[in-house]
């Protein structure tokens, strides 16, 4: 049994997640992740120039080409790293990253179609959040990855 830590974007999007019983990233990819990863990583390039256009416009092609890649691993690791049983920790923004959801994940990757972050599996989360103290694992609060394997 692994155990992920997956941030939301916003604590808004931490409820949802919460109330759907679920957990899901972006990053761009409009259809299904299980596409080819050249599609993956043409479609994650096009989301970032519109997304952050001047800053994209200003890098290096070597650095767009690495932002790209980085998402492109994130969204792979998402699809592919999880599985049934094991358990994912989601800080809440809320508080800062200072109060965790935790829950178990409860299936494999899905793609659900017309969501706002349709890159999702299933999750039966705890009541309530718990300090992050509480929380055997460490991981530092700089690095900003959307999902990390901590244990």
């Amino acid at each position: 049994m692994a155990v992920w830590l997956i941030r939301g974007v916003d604590a808004h999007q931490e409820e949802i997640f919460i109330e759907s019983k679920s957990i899901g990233i972006d990053f761009g990819v409009k259809g299904d992740a299980r596409i080819l990863d050249d599609v993956l990583k043409q479609e994650i390039r096009a989301f970032y120039l519109c997304w952050k256009p001047e800053k994209a416009r200003t890098m290096k092609p070597s650095a767009l080409k690495g932002v790209v890649t980085g998402f492109a691993n994130q969204v792979k690791l998402f699809r592919d790293g999880p599985v049934r049983g094991d358990t994912v920790i989601m800080p809440r923004k809320s508080t800062s990253g200072h109060q965790v959801r935790r829950g178990v994940i409860e299936s494999g990757y899905e793609f659900w179609e017309c969501e706002d972050f349709p890159h999702r599996r299933k999750v039966r989360w705890e009541s309530g959040d718990v300090p992050r103290e509480t929380i055997p694992y460490e991981w530092w609060p700089s690095n900003q990855q959307t999902i990390i394997k901590i244990g």
